[in-house]
């Protein structure tokens, strides 16, 4: 009778906590998949900034200039990458595509000698359009700047939509999950609120009362931090294995991001919510208990 009465407690206090466990690993899972799609709209809208590309049409000048030129840019750590076009390759590449020595036809070059240059996300950011271009005006023999200006506006007012969009939802899902797991470690500490009177009459102080409640839902937290990493990088392979070209957003830095965000949370929240649900019956008359 008493072995069955102690398997029957102990299959209990395992529902108790499987359930516990299975409510986090989900609540978990969705926050770490919200919190994925934040950072890497953040790594998009970088790489699309960094990509957009201002072309420096330059004046009739010498090699020596052209390289005086090239080398005041690269003092600028703002920018991350200078391409030289110079008006024989462009010239090169022409007659190869139209399949004829326009040159000889027309008797020059008329082709202009470009500099292609591409900045940090940080400048794009903090910088207007209207500063960069005066900034690229301000250096001798360039005639001409083209860029895309609809384009850089477009990401800017877009991808800041979609940032908001997603931190406001990460907010609110954060407040959602700390919700649900609190509800669901509430009803495991409910489970136990006798128990933890019975220790408070007897005399046991509140820490060790608390103590094994806590270490014992931090424990699910990470139980449930790992089999949510574990279904968060099984979607992630799926994923890429359809889009490949993915890859380049989901390297093994922002992953560990996502992970180690996931376990704090899975750590702290559960942790908490044990502290307050404890200290919440430990206040509690006897009767009170059964209401």
């Amino acid at each position: 009778m008493k072995k069955r009465k102690k398997f029957i407690d102990k299959k209990k206090i395992f529902t108790s906590n499987l359930s516990v466990i299975i409510s986090m690993t989900i609540v978990l899972f969705l926050f770490g998949l919200i919190s994925s799609l934040l950072l890497q709209s953040k790594i998009i809208s970088k790489n699309i900034r960094e990509n957009i590309k201002f072309s420096l049409i330059l004046r009739d000048s010498s090699d020596s200039e052209v390289k005086l030129l090239i080398n005041k840019l690269k003092l600028n750590k703002n920018i991350k990458s200078i391409t030289f076009n110079s008006k024989d390759d462009a010239a090169a590449k022409l007659t190869s595509e139209i399949n004829q020595d326009f040159i000889e036809t027309i008797g020059y070059n008329p082709l202009p000698d470009v500099i292609d240059i591409k900045f940090f996300n940080t400048i794009l950011i903090e910088k207007n359009t209207f500063e960069i271009i005066n900034y690229l005006k301000s250096f001798n023999f360039v005639d001409e700047i083209i860029y895309n200006d609809i384009l850089i506006n477009t990401v800017k007012n877009n991808l800041n939509k979609v940032s908001y969009i997603l931190l406001f939802t990460i907010i609110l899902f954060t407040l959602i999950s700390i919700s649900l797991i609190n509800s669901s470690i509430r009803l495991l500490i409910f489970s136990k609120r006798f128990l933890i009177k019975t220790m408070q009459l007897v005399g046991a102080k509140t820490n060790f009362i608390r103590k094994p409640f806590i270490l014992n839902n931090i424990k699910n937290g990470i139980i449930s931090s790992f089999f949510a990493i574990i279904l968060i990088n099984i979607l992630i392979d799926y994923v890429l294995k359809y889009f490949s070209e993915l890859n380049i957003f989901f390297d093994i830095k922002n992953k560990l991001t996502i992970f180690t965000i996931i376990i704090c949370f899975g750590i702290i929240i559960p942790w908490v919510c044990t502290f307050l649900a404890v200290r919440k019956y430990l206040k509690l008359s006897t009767n009170d208990l059964y209401e």
